[in-house]
């Protein structure tokens, strides 16, 4: 097992998806000077940093960080400043990049951009629930900007959140004129299913 590069890099990882029983947990990286990265949550909880991310506005996640040492009080995050960056499925991700905050009022944090790099790996950039608007009707929820001459190579964009209820769907459309066919994204009731 690879030795933690730095201590800002927690060398294990939990999460639990609400309403789900699976808890993925695993070890990341060994801990420097024959420390011990500990499997206990409960008892260690200097060591333990833990975020609750809202994804696509109906799914909940607790994300749970150990360190190989106490971890420093962090500071509030300012209006608009990433909270946290993954590497990865948000569920089971494979690199914390940045835990640069946190929140106030142990609020959630919300995605603010998602994007696929050249290595085909996806970021996930999440800010503070409280610094993300809440969209309006008609307010497109998700923008998709691709690097032009690829076709894999883009960044998607969260610009508000959907209102308790709704997630943010896409809406295909075709346009007879131009005969393109383009999907736009809106907050739509989750009674009428989801997109992937």
């Amino acid at each position: 097992m690879p030795r933690c590069p730095v201590a800002s890099t927690p060398c294990r990882i939990k999460t639990e998806r609400e309403g789900f029983s699976d808890i993925i947990s695993g070890q990341w990286c060994s801990c420097p000077d024959s420390k011990s990265c500990s499997n206990d949550w409960r008892t260690n909880q200097d060591r333990v940093v833990v975020r609750e991310l809202v994804i696509d506005g109906n799914i909940n996640i607790t994300f749970s960080m150990m360190f190989c040492d106490a971890v420093q009080s962090q500071t509030q995050c300012s209006s608009g400043q990433v909270a946290l960056q993954l590497v990865g499925d948000p569920e089971q991700p494979i690199k914390v990049d940045h835990i640069n905050c946190a929140c106030a009022d142990t609020l959630p944090l919300v995605r603010h951009e998602k994007s696929v790099g050249a290595e085909l790996r996806l970021y996930h950039s999440y800010v503070c629930a409280n610094h993300k608007r809440i969209c309006n009707i008609g307010w497109t929820c998700q923008t998709t900007d691709t690097v032009t001459g690829t076709a894999f190579l883009h960044t998607t964009g969260y610009p508000c959140r959907c209102p308790t209820g709704t997630a943010c769907q896409s809406y295909p459309s075709y346009n007879t004129l131009t005969e393109e066919s383009t999907v736009k994204y809106f907050c739509i009731p989750e009674w009428r299913g989801r997109s992937g």
